[in-house]
């Protein structure tokens, strides 16, 4: 079945930074280096490997509207970052913790009617929810921001911006400010949330550069970061 996203996201308002709130106000800043393009090649395909249906960021895959689904991107957009639950329980059972359980999972989910379950937990507790609120790719260094909405454990933004190095390099930057909403998520993203979220930024800057035969070839996200 085709997954979209209610409408209804249009409804749920931004989440404010509360510097008064008992969590603290945190800054995550990454920059990965490209190799074999400009500022404006590398933001189009970034802007093109975001959109296109299906495809997946780590454990995180975009969701939007059933009208805008495969259409680009503007000021005002909105969508879903829908954490894969079955993918991470893979990952771990890869790894080891269960690794019977790696065989028969996706077996146990489909006789058991599990998999609506998962996506009901999907979209209510471990998805981010965004709005676009700065949009310029047209410009010498590429700017896109998007801040979270209600129904995200996060208030705060993510932007990426590109800059040249040289006339064939540029400087791809992730600003991630953000602020749990509760202290349950704290824990989570202290003990491994904030991993998972930094991988999902290097394989949106890695899939956007291999569509265009361009290369990360260096990034200060410490490789034990990005997994197996």
């Amino acid at each position: 079945m085709a997954d979209y996203l209610d409408p209804d996201i249009y409804k749920r308002a931004k989440l404010a930074l509360d510097p008064r709130g008992p969590i603290s106000i945190k800054r995550d800043v990454h920059n990965l280096v490209v190799t074999g393009c400009t500022p404006a090649k590398l933001a189009d395909a970034f802007h093109v490997t975001m959109r296109t249906p299906g495809k997946e960021f780590g454990l995180i895959r975009v969701v939007r509207t059933e009208d805008e689904t495969g259409k680009p991107f503007q000021m005002g957009s909105r969508f879903q970052g829908q954490y894969q639950i079955e993918d991470a329980l893979r990952a771990d059972h890869q790894k080891g913790v269960v690794a019977w359980i790696e065989r028969h999972i996706p077996a146990v989910i489909d006789k058991l009617g599990l998999d609506g379950v998962l996506r009901k937990v999907e979209d209510a507790v471990t998805s981010d929810y965004g709005v676009i609120t700065t949009f310029d790719l047209a410009s010498a260094n590429p700017t896109m921001t998007y801040e979270y909405l209600e129904g995200s454990p996060i208030a705060g933004s993510s932007t990426f911006s590109i800059a040249a190095v040289d006339a064939n390099t540029c400087r791809f930057t992730q600003t991630f400010l953000y602020q749990e909403l509760h202290e349950g998520f704290v824990l989570f993203f202290s003990m491994g949330g904030l991993k998972l979220h930094d991988q999902v930024v290097y394989s949106q800057v890695t899939q956007a550069a291999d569509s265009i035969g361009a290369k990360v070839t260096s990034s200060d996200i410490p490789p034990e970061y990005l997994g197996g």
